[in-house]
């Protein structure tokens, strides 16, 4: 009967324990859920484990992917653990195994150079020697690993039962689950963070790009290139330089002039017009890409400043010029560098502009153009009429205006036909229309004509067709020339009619105040 009550109180002390452990094992569960940070989490469940466990020499790490590193959790940081070094190559070897990074322990008495964690254990052996460690359990769950238990002996060594290890098992597994839960969340509150923030980098982009292409003046489309970037990237110091294409001294970026500025006084403006004469900066430039300094004396020394990004504007592969930032502002950092989110979003705006760029370039020189051929065309005596394909007249020189005796503004809107026929012409005006149907040529001369205010015009005519593409032969219309000859028919008149007068020689008395008339001593001697 005794045996039978001893045997009983066991089983009974082992029944509470159980229960024990299951209740601690969900305190290290609701730890997790808490949602408190996973070094405070982490840090928390050790405490738990090591009551469990009876042990005291229990240490917790936290995986830092972006540096390689085992990073030891602020209590183990106080009793001395160091980091240990996970490089992503050998974290790779790792997940690559079949049971590398979700194996339970792993004991460092018994491991051996074939066991996976072996070249992590020769990468840290001086250190783990040092915290006399014994076992090791990962953290893992699939192929990423979130930290790392470590268990270090005293003077004494650890002698762990079945039992004792099974439970530290189970309890890193808990651990596991709940930093893997933790790792999820923060995963896709970044990942929410960063749509969130792409969107409206997007949206940003959008609204540059809108207010850049907006302007077809240059002068115009850099200063709000420059107002944006200084806005958007939050600088203290931003200029923007344009190639300057008639300058054929020196090849581009060595011919970059400062369009706009800000933050700027006119000494540095005019030194930064060749970069400080960084040759960094300028051979980077010539080969299409960016530079950015974080070195405060080297960026001192071209621009007198701490930090600078410059990026190339291109259109096409050709260099249209650049822009130069510097000293960024944050409420957070004192003087922070400039990063690849600034750079990516520079690069950005600065292709936005490139096109911008090109096309204010394209429209300065078709303006050029037109201001150049409107000149030719007021100059000329001839008047020079030009049509669109379905005889609209679109251009309508002064000389075409003085011998038609209609204005520029009537005149430009007007069928062709329709000029001709109101000054009696409704012949010329059918050829005019067959000649336009026809793309062909058309030439006539001594036409007579009277203008609506009663003048008598005599012109010649040619129209010939207006080709704006010679290998497509794209037609356009017509451009019709009309050459005014009505002051030299009427001196062919005044000489015939002379001639007809027969006048005998020697000269009458009675003509010879009319003999000695302004006109006709102009006239050549016609006896």
């Amino acid at each position: 009967m005794n045996r039978d009550l001893t045997h009983t109180k066991a089983l009974s002390g082992k029944s509470h324990s159980s229960f024990s452990h299951a209740a601690e094992l969900s305190r290290i569960c609701n730890i997790f859920l808490s949602g408190i940070k996973a070094e405070q989490a982490f840090d928390q469940a050790l405490g738990i484990i090591r009551n469990i466990s009876g042990l005291e020499n229990i240490f917790g790490l936290l995986y830092l992917s972006d540096r390689g590193l085992l990073e030891p959790i602020e209590d183990s940081v106080r009793k001395g653990f160091p980091p240990l070094e996970l490089n992503r190559n050998l974290l790779g070897l790792l997940a690559s195994d079949r049971k590398g990074l979700d194996l339970g322990s792993i004991d460092l008495k018994s491991l051996g150079q074939s066991h996976p964690w072996w070249p992590f254990f020769e990468l840290n052996k001086v250190l783990l020697e040092r915290v006399h460690a014994r076992l090791l359990l990962p953290l893992g769950m699939g192929q990423e690993l979130y930290g790392m238990i470590v268990l270090g002996e005293n003077d004494e060594p650890v002698d762990l039962g079945r039992e004792e290890l099974i439970l530290l098992q189970l309890t890193a597994r808990q651990a596991a689950l709940g930093l893997a839960r933790l790792s999820l969340i923060k995963s896709v509150k970044d990942t929410s963070l960063k749509t969130r923030l792409k969107a409206l980098e997007l949206e940003t982009l959008q609204d540059v790009g809108v207010a850049i292409s907006s302007h077809l003046d240059l002068n115009q489309l850099t200063n709000e290139l420059l107002l944006r970037t200084v806005s958007v990237l939050n600088v203290n110091r931003a200029m923007v330089l344009l190639d300057n294409p008639e300058d054929s001294s020196s090849p581009s970026p060595g011919r970059m002039y400062v369009a706009e500025s800000f933050g700027l006084d006119e000494a540095e403006t005019e030194k930064l017009n060749t970069f400080g004469g960084s040759k960094l900066i300028l051979d980077n430039l010539a080969d299409m890409s960016h530079t950015m300094i974080n070195d405060p004396k080297e960026a001192g020394r071209i621009l007198g400043c701490r930090k600078l990004l410059v990026v190339p504007i291109q259109f096409k592969g050709e260099l249209l010029g650049a822009i130069m930032i510097a000293d960024k502002e944050s409420r957070h950092q004192k003087e922070p560098d400039f990063d690849e989110d600034d750079l990516r979003l520079l690069t950005a705006m600065a292709n936005q502009a490139g096109t911008a760029t090109s096309n204010a370039r394209l429209y300065r020189n078709v303006l050029q153009i037109k201001n150049y051929n409107e000149n030719i065309l007021t100059s000329i005596a001839s008047g020079v009429i030009t049509t669109d394909r379905k005889g609209r007249i679109v251009s309508f020189n002064d000389s075409a205006a003085r011998i038609f005796s209609v204005p520029t503004v009537q005149a430009v809107g007007m069928q062709v036909e329709a000029l001709f026929e109101s000054i009696g012409l409704d012949s010329l005006a059918a050829q005019l229309e067959a000649t336009l149907k026809e793309k062909n040529s058309y030439q006539e001369t001594n036409i007579h004509a009277e203008t609506a205010q009663g003048t008598t015009v005599v012109f010649n005519i040619s129209a010939t067709p207006l080709i704006i593409d010679r290998e497509s032969d794209s037609f356009a219309g017509l451009v019709i020339s009309v050459e005014n000859i009505s002051e030299g028919a009427r001196v062919k008149a005044t000489v015939c009619l002379l001639q007809q007068a027969k006048v005998p020689s020697p000269r009458p008395a009675h003509i010879h105040h009319w003999q000695e008339s302004t006109y006709v001593r102009a006239l050549p001697p016609l006896w």
